[in-house]
């Protein structure tokens, strides 16, 4: 078994930057991080970002982020696949009553990225690729994926978020709608509620559907 995670960044008031890489075996133990992780899998990601700070005004903060994302099974090195992807975020300050509210947008071109299926018809002996859960086949997920988040100011008492998002699902395009709201019970504890609605379509790997997710949290 072979498990190894290597991160170099770069983190000051104004720049964030780095590389990150994952090397995973097919033997890797996918719960031994405590939740489902892929094996048989190597990421090398870098990123850079710049910000551009005001201390007046009601735009506070500017932050364009480059991210760069390189996919491969472990156990074939002709399996890569490079994804980039741009984030812009910014803090507007309406006024010292609302703070300082966090508008981000991602946006990831539509590229060649592939996910693992495991549902198919083929005898598990055909299938050319193992892990940790199993055999699978490579299949294509040419799709692009957008995202819009805004978080009003969580020094507040009370503070909420919502935004949409556009992730791939094996092969699918989805939309995914979230919104919550959070109220600061004490110093050290905070309750929370979000609601995020699903929508997914149908491909050849997947069938249409709708979901409704309630969340309640609390955290001390």
């Amino acid at each position: 078994m072979v498990f190894a995670v290597a991160r170099v960044p770069w983190l000051s008031r104004t720049v964030d930057a780095g590389v990150w890489n994952h090397v995973k075996s097919p033997l890797y133990n996918p719960n031994i991080v405590g939740h489902n992780t892929l094996s048989n899998e190597v990421i090398v990601s870098a990123w850079a970002g710049k910000a551009v700070i005001w201390n007046e005004g009601w735009l506070r903060r500017l932050r364009p982020k480059l991210n760069l994302d390189h996919y491969r099974l472990y156990s074939r090195r002709d399996s890569g696949y490079t994804v980039w992807g741009a984030q812009v975020e910014t803090e507007i300050h309406p006024s010292d009553f609302v703070g300082n509210w966090t508008l981000s947008a991602t946006y990831q071109p539509r590229t060649l990225q592939q996910f693992r299926y495991r549902n198919t018809a083929s005898q598990v002996e055909q299938l050319p690729d193992t892990d940790a859960f199993g055999p699978f086949v490579l299949q294509d997920e040419p799709l692009a994926r957008i995202g819009v988040e805004l978080r009003s100011d969580t020094g507040k008492r009370v503070s909420a978020w919502g935004g949409i998002d556009t992730p791939p699902v094996r092969g699918s395009k989805s939309l995914s709608a979230t919104l919550g709201l959070s109220l600061r019970l004490s110093r050290a504890s905070t309750a929370s509620y979000d609601v995020e609605s699903v929508h997914i379509d149908e491909s050849p790997w997947q069938r249409a559907s709708d979901l409704t997710i309630h969340r309640v949290r609390l955290e001390q």
